[in-house]
């Protein structure tokens, strides 16, 4: 039965993405002519190896090129090459065959971005939720007509703004090739989520550890620079008896028991820079709850020190943060959410905020991106948007607390005695007792219960009732005062 479960939790692991489509877009315009040409390129073999290490077996994938619509005669751009299942031969066999088309003058198409993009969500995907994935040199024909150019601006324009783009990523890939007209230092591999479908499937594959092994450096974070742009490590926990610790991102603080009647937990710690290549220039810096157990916006003051951050580069740290959590009264080790689990766990998040945020662009970034591709001059979309001057993190806190065994013992050996004491009053309640009445001398038998009423009889006379008690002796009462009625 265990297999069972775990073999149906794997089955709907899997259909959580059956809708969610993932497509490989390569460009094939004249720039890339080095990258094709070349014998010595690992263009053809990278990309397999990227579709090898992120798709789902069970899911089909798209394979397409892309340069400029209309600039090839009878040919779409992107135009689809593949769909299907990613096996890694029929994977192969079609990058292998892939050339670089020439216009009908005999030159090289120039390249279109922001059509190839919106010709992939149009007519590949639909509209549908999909991981979108563009390997590039990002460069464009220097003869291309200003509509071009403009389009490429269109493109950057369109990555950041689009609101059914969540995610982006690039990644800078130095191969050094050389063809008969050009010659190149490295290209570019962009990853988008478009569609909020799709935001769950971009973070498994970004986080796979097949991803991972075969891009070795950091990913160019591009959007969304509005989340997570801090991560907090602690170090100390300056509040006696609570211990703190990192577990997947999340806060986790032990030893609440001590805080009865809530409290402040101060814990030092360290700032990570999480943008990459972003520098942070200046900006203003708060802390407060986002959400605490079951309530919303519980409104408990937090501070956090420093107030303001300037100058803190792109994987820059910040030692000797403090941060005091504010903590509400516990529940008591009599309450029922401690009662009998010897404790309870509070789930909450804390929001770290940065406003009036200001971003540039790390020099040394820039220099090895400038020595990798020899543009000259990056493209707009690697410098920081301007419009974005706020940011959170959120991270999630877990509060354990934990409280002695005796309390439940207590109540557990209280209830059993209840328990026993109610069933022995039970036996003692269904018992006939027997006793003796003297009625003019004469001694008459009688059997009663506990707290039943009888009569007593001389002669088929009633002369008196007996009651009985659960413990001690019954009570008399005399009817009938003709007679002389005593209990012997």
């Amino acid at each position: 039965m265990r297999y069972v479960l775990i073999f149906c939790l794997l089955l709907v692991a899997g259909n959580v993405y059956a809708d969610v489509q993932q497509v490989f877009l390569i460009q094939n315009s004249g720039w890339m002519e080095p990258f094709f040409e070349d014998s010595q390129s690992k263009l053809r073999p990278l990309t397999c190896a990227l579709i090898q290490a992120i798709s789902l077996p069970d899911q089909d994938i798209i394979v397409a090129t892309f340069n400029q619509d209309g600039a090839v005669a009878g040919e779409n751009s992107p135009k689809l090459v593949y769909k299907g299942k990613p096996a890694p031969e029929k994977v192969k066999a079609v990058v292998d065959s892939l050339k670089l088309p020439k216009r009908p003058d005999g030159k090289f198409a120039d390249a279109d971005f922001q059509g190839a993009l919106n010709g992939t969500l149009l007519r590949l995907v639909k509209r549908q939720p999909a991981v979108i994935w563009l390997i590039t040199n990002n460069k464009n024909d220097p003869n291309n007509s200003p509509d071009v150019i403009t389009h490429t601006k269109g493109f950057y324009r369109l990555l950041r703004e689009h609101p059914a783009i969540g995610n982006l990523l690039a990644f800078p890939i130095s191969m050094a090739v050389k063809g008969r007209y050009f010659q190149e230092g490295g290209l570019m591999i962009y990853c988008l989520s478009f569609g909020e479908p799709a935001d769950s499937l971009f973070s498994r594959i970004i986080d796979s550890k097949k991803l991972k092994a075969l891009f070795t450096g950091r990913p160019i974070r591009l959007k969304p620079l509005e989340k997570q742009p801090l991560l907090f490590e602690p170090k100390e926990v300056l509040t006696p008896k609570i211990h703190a610790s990192t577990q997947a991102g999340k806060l986790v603080l032990f030893g609440l028991e001590s805080l009865k009647r809530g409290g402040v937990i101060m814990i030092s710690g360290r700032l990570f820079s999480n943008y990459y290549p972003q520098d942070i220039t200046s900006a203003d810096l708060s802390l407060d709850w986002a959400s605490f157990g079951n309530q919303k916006g519980p409104g408990l003051p937090n501070e956090i020190k420093p107030t303001s951050l300037k100058n803190l580069s792109t994987g820059g740290v910040i030692d000797n943060v403090l941060i005091s959590i504010q903590i509400p009264p516990l529940p008591s080790v009599w309450s029922s959410d401690s009662l009998f689990s010897n404790g309870y766990t509070i789930k909450g998040v804390l929001r770290i905020s940065l406003t009036n945020l200001n971003m540039s662009l790390s020099p040394d970034f820039r220099k090895k991106m400038e020595s990798v591709f020899g543009l000259g001059q990056l493209p707009e979309i690697f410098y920081p948007n301007k419009k974005i001057q706020n940011a959170e993190t959120l991270l999630p806190v877990q509060m354990s607390v934990e409280y002695p065994v005796w309390p439940l013992a207590l109540l557990l050996a209280c209830m059993l005695l209840i328990a026993v004491s109610s069933l022995f009053v039970l036996i003692m309640m269904g018992r006939e007792r027997r006793y003796k009445v003297e009625v003019n001398g004469q001694l008459v038998p009688v059997a009663v219960k506990p707290f039943r009423t009888i009569k007593v009889y001389s002669e088929s006379v009633a002369v008196a009732e007996i009651r009985g008690a659960l413990f001690g002796k019954p009570s008399l009462e005399i009817t009938n005062e003709d007679y002389r009625v005593k209990l012997r």
